[in-house]
């Protein structure tokens, strides 16, 4: 049984939540922490409005896996239409939301799924390997898939056998083919493969494998690693004339031959804990270079990555994606933001 006092605080937050911009956020911070609550009883107390929706209108699901998080906006169950405009106002509210961008979806064209993704900037990206495991998971959870092996391709989805396998609550994509070919790398003074050949960064030489992923990598095999030795080396690295692209530079530590320990730097943004892209790499390498078995964990600061890696250089990397919670946001308070950047 409810008391009187809820329901007269829910209420009251709702009318006063018309007219200022101060108590719209007030009334965002008693759905966040009484949300159960308030759900189940929102339809009684405002009858007048239909249902609580009105007051939600804006519902993100936010998921985790391969080092990566995102909130994915439901078009089927939110009612305001989805705009650029929105992701810059969401982002600049210090929320927290603190994900790598937002899925928008599910979209049906031909009876097959599609989706978006935008950046925090509002900037449309091309949908890669990890988004589309993300979203899958997603429409599995949410009643959109039956079948638990789905085709991914492209940007839509598809009811066949698979480049995604599921087992248990493990999900596994494939990442491609990798190649160390120096064009694809950029590479500006070296033609052919590059793999072990001697580099040098502040003056030292290092023993590197270059190889290209979503982007180009350069990888160092050492004794020992540490945050400390790749900043080094990264801070050396701005300064050479060996590469035309921005470059990640992974250090790494083979700690038997199926496990390795990695540290990473990408040029223009410094120091990483973790990156599925950086883990393809540097796995891809020491099984190149034959100091580790094709199946492989690899450590980071910020995690770690299960890598299979076959004769041909096609790599799967697996990792858990699992749901880690929901934002509710007052279709209003993205208004009164709106108003307030025009």
């Amino acid at each position: 049984m409810k008391s009187p006092h809820f329901y007269y605080t829910a209420l009251s937050a709702i009318i006063i939540a018309q007219y200022s911009y101060f108590y719209n956020l007030m009334l965002y911070m008693i759905m966040i922490r009484e949300k159960e609550r308030l759900l189940a009883i929102l339809n009684e107390v405002v009858p007048f409005v239909g249902t609580w929706r009105y007051y939600m209108s804006l519902i993100f699901s936010k998921y985790h896996g391969f080092d990566r998080e995102y909130l994915i906006y439901d078009i089927n169950k939110n009612k305001k239409h989805f705009n650029v405009t929105m992701i810059k106002t969401l982002y600049r509210g210090n929320l927290g939301l603190g994900t790598n961008g937002i899925i928008v979806g599910p979209y049906m064209k031909e009876n097959k799924i599609h989706f978006t993704v935008y950046n925090q900037n509002g900037v449309l990206l091309e949908n890669n390997p990890i988004e589309k495991a993300i979203f899958f998971q997603y429409l599995k959870d949410n009643g959109y898939l039956e079948s638990k092996e789905m085709k991914l391709k492209n940007n839509y989805i598809s009811e066949h056998l698979t480049n995604i396998k599921e087992v248990g609550n493990m999900v596994t994509i494939s990442m491609g083919t990798l190649s160390f070919n120096s064009k694809d790398i950029g590479m500006t003074t070296i033609a052919g493969d590059m793999i072990n050949i001697p580099l040098y960064f502040g003056g030292r030489e290092y023993w590197s494998t270059c190889i290209s992923t979503e982007r180009p990598h350069c990888v160092i095999p050492l004794q020992e690693v540490s945050s400390d030795k790749i900043r080094e080396i990264g801070k050396y690295s701005s300064r050479t004339t060996y590469f035309s692209k921005d470059m990640m530079f992974e250090i790494v530590k083979v700690l038997d031959k199926k496990n390795i320990q990695v540290e990473i730097y990408e040029q223009g943004t410094g120091y990483i804990a973790a990156s599925v892209d950086a883990a393809v790499a540097v796995a891809s390498v020491v099984y190149k270079l034959g100091m580790v078995d094709k199946n492989l964990t690899v450590h980071m600061t910020g995690g770690k990555l299960n890598v299979n890696i076959n004769k041909d250089m096609e790599v799967d990397v697996t990792s858990k994606i699992t749901s880690t919670g929901s934002v509710y946001m007052l279709d209003e308070y993205i208004d009164e933001k709106l108003a307030m950047t025009c």
